[in-house]
């Protein structure tokens, strides 16, 4: 079983990457779930959403020991530290997120690319998720694009799927300190 808790703010597409990236794992041929949690600020408040991906149906859809976290909001990233594993891995918008190098980090500047590349930045999310896949494998970029050619269409999924290239070729550039 695979936990991966994704945080952030509101309107930020924490949800929509969570969805996303459990769609493209069921399209992978495995069992996936994807379970919202919100805070009960009216906007921007906190937003996480419980990923779990498994060869085996899932019991329980909740994380509860994260193996990845991804942080797209320097609060929700500090509220779950406390609460995750040395060897959970961590990936977060170095952009935005207040954070100090350790071996199980892996920052990429996602609303940077967002904003400069994309030209929106309302796709940060599908930057870092690019860049989860690329250094995980635990889903494709092609399911992920498949996925998105689902839920989107025209110039929207147009600059979705941009954003998700601009994160996996990052991810494929990125060089870790200890490997």
């Amino acid at each position: 079983m695979i936990e991966i808790k994704i945080v952030g703010k509101g309107g930020q597409g924490i949800v929509l990457a969570g969805e996303i990236l459990a769609h493209a794992a069921i399209l992978k041929g495995k069992f996936a779930s994807a379970i919202a949690g919100y805070s009960s600020q009216a906007r921007g408040g906190d937003v996480s959403c419980d990923v779990m991906i498994s060869e085996k149906e899932i019991s329980s859809p909740f994380v509860l020991k994260p193996e990845y976290l991804i942080s797209l909001a320097s609060e929700g990233y500090e509220k779950i530290i406390p609460l995750i594993s040395e060897e959970t891995k961590v990936f977060l918008d170095a952009t935005i997120c207040n954070w100090k190098w350790e071996r199980n980090h892996f920052p990429i500047p996602a609303q940077k690319i967002a904003q400069e590349v994309c030209q929106s930045p309302q796709v940060a999310n599908m930057v870092i998720l690019g860049y989860f896949a690329r250094r995980t494998e635990i889903v494709s970029l092609d399911n992920l694009c498949s996925v998105l050619k689902e839920k989107m269409k025209g110039k929207t999924l147009e600059v979705n799927i941009k954003a998700l290239k601009e994160g996996y070729f990052f991810g494929g550039n990125y060089e870790d300190k200890d490997q």
